[in-house]
């Protein structure tokens, strides 16, 4: 016969793993709910930056006070409002805290962005170099990544490569600039990042990216990638993208009435519509 005591004993044991599997359960359900909101954050990138900013913090709220993720999504918040300040600060204490390469990759790449926008040039080559080895030693196990960090290194390598282009743009090498944009384009963002491919049409449609040596098929490309990004951006609310384009078509019908309205009727009949 089981003792008292070995019965008392049991029952807390019992109680024990209860609440263990309580605390689990409801620990996955606050990690689900944390993911939510810095998925649902990172899509207000170039819609809202309240709206990022408001999601970001309650996901840092909720996961305790550390959440990867909603930092980095707070660093770029700041970055659109040109606190640079808070962004060197947001990146330092992912740096200080995560051992997570694709995350430290997400912290390069913000800088290099972070850089290029203040013309240090110093900082721009050390995340670069940085980034690199980075995405060299995340290949190596790329099969291993989370579906987290699949989608935090698509984004990483997507945003890179623009920033490089951008880069090779303004230094006048037409040539490796589009190499940059074309590793981009394989990516397939369309089905795997809507904010990223946008900025990728954009990007053509804007940047002079266009490899070809007829003016008129490279006026007629650069319109189609900045419908692209106008439709879609219009459509889903991108306000950043949209009014971009908008501005960047009126330049480029200014200097193309005829080509335009001849090759491309209907969304010239769309956009003089608005």
């Amino acid at each position: 016969m089981i003792s008292r005591a070995t019965a008392k004993g049991f029952a807390v044991l019992c109680c024990c793993l209860a609440m263990a599997a309580c605390t689990g359960n409801g620990g996955r359900a606050a990690r689900q709910t944390v993911d939510s909101l810095d998925l649902k954050a990172y899509s207000f990138r170039y819609r809202d930056v309240d709206s990022l900013e408001s999601l970001s913090k309650e996901a840092l709220r909720l996961s305790g006070g550390f959440d990867e993720f909603a930092l980095l999504n707070l660093a770029y918040a700041a970055y659109q409002r040109m606190d640079y300040q808070r962004v060197d600060s947001l990146l330092a204490t992912l740096e200080d805290r995560s051992n997570d390469q694709v995350i430290l990759l997400c912290v390069d790449v913000t800088r290099m962005k972070t850089a290029q926008r203040t013309n240090d040039g110093l900082s721009y080559y050390s995340a670069r170099r940085s980034a690199l080895g980075r995405m060299k030693r995340i290949e190596e196990e790329r099969g291993d990544l989370s579906e987290r960090d699949e989608r935090l290194y698509l984004y990483a390598t997507s945003e890179f490569n623009i920033i490089l282009s951008t880069y090779y743009f303004y230094q006048e090498n037409d040539s490796l600039a589009r190499e940059a944009i074309e590793a981009v384009r394989r990516m397939n963002l369309s089905q795997r990042d809507l904010p990223q491919w946008i900025y990728y049409n954009y990007m053509v449609g804007s940047g002079g990216l266009t490899k070809d040596s007829d003016p008129k098929r490279v006026a007629l490309s650069e319109f189609d990638h900045l419908v692209i990004t106008y439709s879609l951006s219009r459509r889903l609310q991108y306000i950043y993208f949209e009014a971009n384009a908008l501005q960047s078509l009126s330049l480029l019908y200014e200097h193309n009435r005829d080509l335009i309205e001849q090759n491309r009727h209907d969304d010239y009949k769309m956009l003089e519509a608005l």
